[in-house]
């Protein structure tokens, strides 16, 4: 009886493997468990830095818990003239505006000038940071619930936006990006977006972009200068986007013109828990008044790396020459259109990235451009429009007669939707 029982089952099976040519393959958009990617999120560094927290009781216990795998030395403040070298500083908006704020003002920048890493939390923080932060330093849109400030003792101003409706993860990355900046390589650290919590290889192949010596006319030194390096975070429903801008200005250099260029590295990272894959990564739509003189890399495609480069001639009574700013970057799997247009002074730089690839799990695109304002202009904002484009990865089934038999065939790519920020950089001096 078995054998029978056996010999049919045999039969059948080998009924449904001759119609499979006709069988009808259908998408089925409901994610099985089988085929969720959970992809863990990286536990934060224990560093132990002493952090002091200027706050109510109530909002200083939460930070507390949230860096409990960060530091064991939370420690309530109540002078700003106490704060010690080394230490990392937590200041929430109510206990400003609830103390004397221009004595609390002064306080920082000190604080600030002595090279102390701060990190402002809460609700209207833009009247604050505008008494503090030097205008031609400025990076915050006053969209942030957190904003976090420090001066290397180089002359480098670092700062970090971050927009994020969960509070736990918005402090663990704030404190996580003020210990990057006090590591020996700050700017090395805060280019590779060491302290962003991910499983996707951010490292650049180059501690920066590298600016070239200029040699220019007999009496003149002009050279390419970093002045800011900054960051900017903002989470979706669908993933998140990252930013950071390395701003260099041309020192020792007049023709009636201000030059800086600006670098930047869009880091695009996909809720791969709930399956959801990167698309595309667009830096567009210039905004604020100065002019753009340059832009790169151009458009590439079918090739595993892109070299860009940003220059600008030199002359004067001696021989000219090109200052140029040198980076290159990986572009395997992607497509990188660039539509910029000087005469029109439009940006468009779109990377389509190949979202069933391993780009499409996260990838960092790094378009530059070259600005210039006249020298008679103390302050100038610009910037661009960062957006990144995320789809749902479904599953697709071939099902055969009578819907028995269901084989897993591949994935199909939907839903595709935009998310992204304005951002603003005052430049000027």
């Amino acid at each position: 009886m078995n054998s029978k029982i056996l010999a049919l089952a045999i039969t059948m099976l080998l009924a449904f493997s001759a119609v499979l040519a006709t069988a009808s393959v259908q998408e089925n958009t409901e994610v099985f468990s089988s085929s969720i990617e959970y992809v863990p999120e990286l536990e934060i560094s224990f560093t132990d830095r002493n952090v002091v927290v200027f706050s109510d009781d109530d909002f200083s216990k939460k930070v507390e818990k949230d860096l409990s795998e960060a530091t064991s030395k939370i420690n309530i403040g109540s002078d700003l003239k106490e704060v010690q070298s080394g230490d990392i500083i937590i200041v929430d908006s109510s206990w400003v505006y609830t103390n004397d704020s221009k004595t609390i003002s002064n306080d920082l920048k000190t604080i600030q000038k002595n090279n102390t890493p701060v990190i402002f939390t809460g609700n209207d923080l833009y009247p604050l940071l505008d008494t503090i932060i030097a205008p031609d330093r400025k990076t915050y849109q006053g969209d942030e619930n957190i904003y976090c400030n420090y001066i290397h003792s180089d002359g480098i101003s670092y700062s970090y936006c971050i927009t994020n409706s969960d509070e736990t993860k918005a402090i663990q990355e704030a404190y996580s990006w003020t210990d990057a900046v006090l590591s020996d390589d700050p700017r090395k650290a805060i280019w590779d977006f060491s302290w962003y919590k991910t499983d996707v290889d951010t490292s650049s192949s180059q501690k920066e972009p590298n600016p070239q010596p200029i040699k220019a006319a007999a009496g003149n030194s002009p050279h390419w200068d970093t002045i800011l390096l900054s960051s900017k975070s903002q989470s979706f429903s669908k993933g998140s986007l990252v930013v950071n801008v390395h701003v260099q200005k041309l020192m020792d250099y007049d023709n009636g013109e201000k030059y800086f260029a600006f670098i930047y590295r869009q880091f695009g990272e996909p809720d791969l828990s709930a399956n959801m894959r990167l698309a595309d990564i667009y830096a567009k739509n210039k905004q604020g008044q100065p002019v753009l003189y340059d832009h790169n890399p151009p458009s590439t495609s079918g090739t595993s790396t892109v070299s860009a480069s940003l220059g600008i001639g030199i002359s004067g009574s001696g021989p000219s020459a090109n200052g140029s700013i040198g980076w290159s970057y990986s572009i395997s799997d992607v497509v990188l259109l660039n539509t910029t247009q000087i005469g029109t002074q439009t940006i468009n730089f779109w990377h389509d990235v190949s979202e069933d690839k391993g780009v499409g799990m996260g990838y960092i695109a790094e378009p530059g451009v070259v600005m210039k304002i006249p020298s008679t202009a103390q302050l100038c904002h610009t910037g661009l429009y960062h957006e990144v484009q995320f789809c749902k990865r479904t599953d697709v089934y071939m099902h055969l007669v009578g819907g028995l038999i269901s084989i897993h065939t591949g994935y199909k790519y939907i839903d595709f939707q935009k998310f992204g920020f304005n951002w603003m950089i005052a430049v000027g001096g």
